[in-house]
């Protein structure tokens, strides 16, 4: 595709004179797919480091969870659709699908008042409040 491009614009220049030449290259405008990539690699980044300090477990799981359930509705393995590139071979259940049970479990079980910044919160600010 980036062939494709580089190729229009080469052909594109042709056509252009001497003067509009002489005003230099059109800025590029952000690609709404390349925005929308750097939105997911922050929501990724941001949900594994909330699920790492154990801070906001249960909602920082179930965005994580919705967030890789959408990974995997993209490109599912179910019968009659085209593989996904890579070394991947999976029918129905692939890394996705285990990763999206795994975090619904973390959310459905209260290891945030285990350990974790969740921990401290419930045993030093919460309790002190309730007292």
């Amino acid at each position: 595709m980036d062939e494709i491009t580089r190729e229009l614009q080469g052909e594109a220049r042709k056509l252009l004179t001497i003067d509009q030449l002489r005003k230099g290259a059109f800025p590029q405008l952000p690609l709404k797919v390349t925005q929308i990539d750097v939105q997911t690699m922050w929501a990724l980044t941001i949900f594994g480091g909330l699920l790492i300090l154990g801070l906001f477990t249960r909602l920082s799981a179930l965005g994580a969870a919705g967030l890789i359930t959408m990974f995997y509705l993209a490109m599912p393995p179910w019968p009659g659709v085209p593989e996904p590139p890579g070394p991947e071979h999976s029918f129905i259940v692939n890394k996705n699908l285990i990763e999206v049970l795994a975090l619904l479990a973390i959310a459905s079980l209260p290891t945030g008042r285990w350990l974790g910044l969740d921990s401290w919160i419930h045993r030093f600010i919460l309790r002190s409040k309730t007292d």
